[in-house]
């Protein structure tokens, strides 16, 4: 997807995107991934048991700056696939130059059977790991 970085609170008193909005960018770019595999999130909590997809790793490599008005596009992928985990990589391109690369380690959760309140992970749906390694 891509977005245009227009609001000043996004960006530090250079007018560079302060880093912390690269990491909202990465997570609002997870779920328009799954949602574009057919898995928006009314599909994933009806169909899957689904209570959600926590983050256990972030991290990220700043290669250039974007700044106020530039337009950015996010390009993402699962790139592995385990058990109860997966990995997705985020690539943030501005004006056709990669700028930024950040990846996230995901849990696939569901609700403890146990206790409604709280999460246990479970393995990822295969439908979803087919659909999403297409």
């Amino acid at each position: 997807w891509s977005s245009d970085v227009c609001s000043s609170d996004l960006c530090d008193p250079a007018k560079i995107v302060f880093y912390p909005n690269y990491f909202a960018w990465f997570d609002d770019a997870n779920w328009k991934l799954f949602a574009k595999a057919g898995f928006p999130p009314d599909v994933l909590y009806n169909e899957f048991k689904f209570a959600g997809m926590p983050i256990v790793e972030a991290k990220s490599k700043f290669l250039g700056p974007s700044r106020f008005f530039d337009e950015i596009t996010i390009a993402s992928h699962v790139a592995a696939w385990r058990e109860k985990t997966f990995d997705v990589v985020h690539r943030i391109f501005n004006k056709g130059t990669l700028s930024v690369e950040g990846m996230e380690t995901r849990i696939w959760c569901e609700w403890h059977p146990d206790d409604p309140s709280r999460l246990k992970a479970r393995p990822v749906p295969k439908a979803i790991v087919e659909k999403l390694s297409a």
